[in-house]
């Protein structure tokens, strides 16, 4: 099923930010000039959705280190939340979450797997 929360998808860019002036912004933890994706006023709410800026936005979470591509639970986890992992001059900066996730996904990962087959079982 698809992720519920976009901290565990592959990407960002499914949803943007509103602000009381009309202004648009990529994501409600990136309200900042350079994610200024323009105003309600005088833009269409699909074009900023579709925007080449919106999608580069997207692909900056997918920008992964190294330590999170060799992560075994990478395909839940996605690296987490970009703000947590970027503006940083280290291009090796993981989420200050990792080591909250690995202990949960450790703790977690067989039980859920078998809540999802027994939910699969009676579907």
């Amino acid at each position: 099923m698809p992720a519920p929360d976009c901290t565990i998808l592959a990407e960002c860019g499914n949803y943007v930010v509103i602000e009381h002036t009309g202004d648009v912004y990529s994501c409600d933890f990136f309200v900042e000039p350079s994610w200024h994706l323009g105003n309600l006023h005088g833009n269409k709410i699909i074009e900023m959705l579709n925007s080449s800026r919106q999608d580069e936005f997207g692909k900056m979470k997918s920008a992964l280190p190294q330590k999170c591509k060799s992560y075994n639970y990478l395909e839940y986890c996605r690296g987490g939340c970009t703000k947590d992992r970027v503006n940083s001059n280290d291009p090796n900066k993981v989420s200050h979450f990792c080591e909250s996730y690995l202990m949960f996904f450790e703790h977690a990962d067989t039980k859920m797997k078998n809540l999802a087959d027994n939910w699969k079982k009676n579907q």
